[in-house]
């Protein structure tokens, strides 16, 4: 029952981010200035799917609040002696991203926060070297993410982000708490560029 469940709110998810990225495709053609694209690497700790990167889209709904969609993979493994050990993770998030403006001097370093909530699913297989598989195992759960950083518009229409994230998911009905790291680059669609939407 449980296995169906996270089957369905995992394709719920996939929907409702298909769905935002036609209202960011509509909201482009009325108003360039709102809509931006990232993309970043992303380091989680706790071991397993450590290393990843992130797509994200957004829509502005104001100078202070945004609406953030990420969909990131992640990738990891370790060996030890004859046995390999390979772990992935995708996540897929939404949720709202709030500036900061006037926090620094410079005009250009905007500080944010953010909360997303969404859905992780990990899988990790165990084999030999060279040889048979030994095990495999695949679970879907439920995820938030909580936590802020900084951008800096370099160019009327990029922007660097760096950011820190409390990073939690609930596998085996339990509580994993772990931090996420996150460097990159966005791009704010239209000619009106980052600063276009007021």
């Amino acid at each position: 029952m449980k296995k169906r469940f996270f089957s369905a709110l995992c394709m719920k998810s996939s929907l409702l981010f298909s769905v935002v990225v036609l209202l960011y495709t509509s909201a482009l053609a009325q108003d360039p200035g709102r809509v931006t694209a990232g993309v970043s690497y992303v380091h989680k700790t706790g071991g397993g799917a450590a290393n990843g990167l992130e797509g994200s889209g957004e829509y502005r709904l104001s100078r202070y609040v945004r609406v953030v969609a990420e969909v990131s993979p992640f990738w990891g493994g370790t060996t030890v002696a004859t046995v390999k050990s390979s772990f992935n993770e995708q996540d897929y998030m939404f949720g709202g991203r709030f500036n900061i403006p006037y926090a620094f001097r410079n005009p250009k370093l905007i500080p944010y926060g953010q909360l997303l909530y969404g859905v992780a699913r990990q899988s990790s297989t165990v084999k030999t070297i060279n040889g048979p598989e030994l095990a495999n195992d695949t679970a879907t759960d439920w995820a938030w993410d909580l936590g802020g950083g900084v951008e800096y518009r370099y160019r009327p229409n990029w922007k660097l982000r760096g950011g820190i994230s409390l990073w939690k998911t609930h596998f085996a009905d339990l509580s994993q708490t772990n931090a996420k790291f996150r460097f990159g680059l966005v791009y704010c669609l239209g000619q009106a560029g980052c600063g276009g939407a007021k």
